[in-house]
């Protein structure tokens, strides 16, 4: 069964906390800040979830350890997607937290998507090497609305792979 929680209660973590519990709901996707209230609040709420998928700006650690200590491994997903991938694009289940790491992995592509780390000049980059993400696949947008100058500069043409567009971020 599938649960939309109206308004109030997507910015409220007492709130989402008791439809969790009363709703006896198992997996369940929120956006970084609410679910960084959320941990705040109580993880005891937590306990009942077999997935908690969050996403949309930057970790902190320090919530996701509090979460992952309440649920263990394999229950938290942190999911990474600009809107133009129609949500997320990449997913990392946490199986285990770096104690000297400095922020939670974005993982790898879903199924039908594509990400590559290039430079300037459209040359993949190597691993741990910086560079700008690509992403490509099934759940990339089309572009923008009435914004096709935009559009023409952020989804191009792929390089690596004839009759697919990336989205550069």
């Amino acid at each position: 069964t599938l649960y939309m929680i109206d308004k109030e209660q997507a910015s409220d973590a007492s709130a989402l906390a008791n439809v969790i519990t009363d709703k006896g709901i198992t997996v369940a996707f929120i956006t970084t800040a609410l679910f960084n209230s959320f941990v705040d609040y109580s993880t005891t709420s937590m306990l009942g979830l077999r997935k908690l998928l969050f996403g949309g700006e930057k970790v902190s650690v320090p919530h996701v350890e509090k979460a992952f200590s309440a649920m263990g491994p394999g229950k938290l997903v942190h999911v990474y997607g600009p809107t133009e991938t129609t949500v997320y694009a990449t997913y990392h289940a946490i199986d285990s937290i770096d104690p000297e790491g400095m922020t939670i992995p974005i993982g790898v592509p879903l199924s039908n998507t594509e990400t590559y780390i290039v430079d300037r000049y459209m040359n993949l980059q190597g691993i741990g090497v910086a560079g700008e993400l690509c992403i490509s696949g099934m759940g990339l947008s089309r572009g923008y609305l009435n914004r096709e100058e935009l559009t023409r500069e952020k989804f191009i043409e792929s390089p690596f792979k004839a009759g697919d567009r990336l989205y550069k971020t």
